[in-house]
This record gives structure tokens, sequence and C-alpha cells, in this order.
């Protein structure tokens, strides 16, 4: 229950995005839907922690979203809007989840540029985005960071009694990491090879020796997302491949 809670809030948030950026509630909620349904977030239940560090990072976008705004010529509410654009990834980071974390950020900071793009367009006499805002931008990771270190302090101090404070075996590394080629069950499923050790196309796909077990079950997209994303093709605007590339 605590798992299927933050995958409605990360709904949640993502629709917030969706809406932001499109303004059409219908595609909002395929938006939401898509994020929700996706094969990588559903594979996380049997992670745990990445399920809930994963909610957050829809939020990272929204808190940012939050930041720009804050930071319009005659808004004096910027010291605020970096409260809401660094609590998110504060959050994701006190899960434990440092690098979903970090990928929120990004995500955060494609989304925040892809919206200063697409409204300057819908309104020419919008203010421009000024540089001496990003020295905004960067203080909000570095209080993300800040209220984390409650646990992060204590973690690496004990870091250095434990195996931890090793480097990974090779065999180790090699297994947990994520080779490029699986790109490829995005749309194959387990194609590459799954925590049981099938793999009925890595011998064509690529090396034959490609083997170990992927961080995450799948990297499949879902028949579900699939639908829903070849939906925004049908008009031909650019805003879908925008966002596709995102």
């Amino acid at each position: 229950w605590q798992d299927f809670a933050h995958l409605v809030w990360g709904g949640v948030g993502m629709f917030l995005v969706a809406r932001r950026l499109v303004g059409s509630p219908v595609a909002a909620c395929v938006a939401a839907l898509a994020w929700s349904l996706a094969g990588y977030n559903t594979s996380q239940w049997t992670a745990g922690l990445r399920m809930v560090a994963g909610a957050w990072v829809p939020w990272a976008a929204v808190g940012h979203l939050a930041l720009l705004d804050s930071l319009r010529p005659g808004s004096r509410r910027w010291p605020m809007g970096a409260v809401k654009a660094a609590l998110p990834t504060a959050f994701g980071l006190l899960v434990g989840e440092v690098f979903v974390a970090m990928m929120g950020v990004g995500f955060a900071l494609a989304t925040t540029a892809a919206a200063e793009v697409l409204e300057r367009r819908r309104d020419p006499a919008r203010a421009r985005f000024r540089t001496r805002w990003l020295g905004v931008f960067a203080l909000a990771p570095a209080l993300a960071a800040g209220v984390a270190a409650v646990a992060f302090v204590p973690a690496h101090a004990l870091k250095g009694s434990t195996e931890r404070a090793a480097p990974l075996s090779r065999a180790d590394a090699e297994g947990s990491s994520l080779h490029p080629a699986r790109l490829v069950e995005l749309v194959a499923p387990d194609s590459m090879g799954n925590s049981e050790g099938f793999q009925p196309a890595a011998r064509w796909i690529a090396e034959p020796r490609l083997g170990g077990t992927p961080v995450s079950h799948s990297l499949y997209l879902g028949a579900s997302v699939v639908a829903l994303a070849l939906a925004a093709f049908g008009r031909r605007r650019t805003l879908a491949w925008v966002l596709g590339a995102l």
C-alpha cells in the first residue's frame, strides 16, 4: 500500500507537469497514466525503495517550475520557490536513492527548459530567462543535500567499517551494470536477459556473453505506454517530438 500510494503520488505530479506544458487536462491524464503504467515503474515494486524515491521525480519538475515562476520580474518569492524545488529532491535523497534523486534533478531541469521555450513561443512579450537565475537553480539541489545530510553524514562515517569501503569487484560491477544494448528491451521485453538468466536474443543482438542480472527486471515501456504515446503523434505536432525526446 505504501508503494501504491507513492505510485499514485507520482502520477499526480506528472499530471501537473503535463498540464503546465500542454494545457489540456485530457493530455495530462494520458501523461499521468503513461507514467504510472510504465514497465520501469511497475518493475520497481520488486526493488522497494526505488518506487518510493521515483515517485518524487515528477514532483522535482513541479518544484522547479514553481521556482521558475517565482523568479519573474516583480516577484520576491524566489526563496520559497527554491524550497519548493529542493524538497522533492531532498525526499528522494532521504530515502537513500542518490542516483534516482539525481535523475529527478536532470528531468526537472530539462522540463523547466522545455516550459520556458514553449511559453516564450506562446507569449513573446514574456520576460526572458536571466543568467543570474542559474545561481538560484543551483541553490535548490544544495538545499536538498543539506536536508539529506542528516542521513548521509552518519552513513558516510560508518562506511569505513564495512565492506562498502572497498571498490566493487569487477564481477559484481559488471553484473549490476546496465549494458547499452539492453535498450533493445524498451520494445522487446527480457530479450537481453532477465533475473532467471533467460536470454533468447542476446546472441544475435549483442555479444554472446552479455549475461548478468539487470538492476531492474526489464526496461520494457509497456504496451499501454506505447499505445498512449502513439496517440500524441496524430496531429504532427512538434511538441510531441520534443516531449518524446525528453
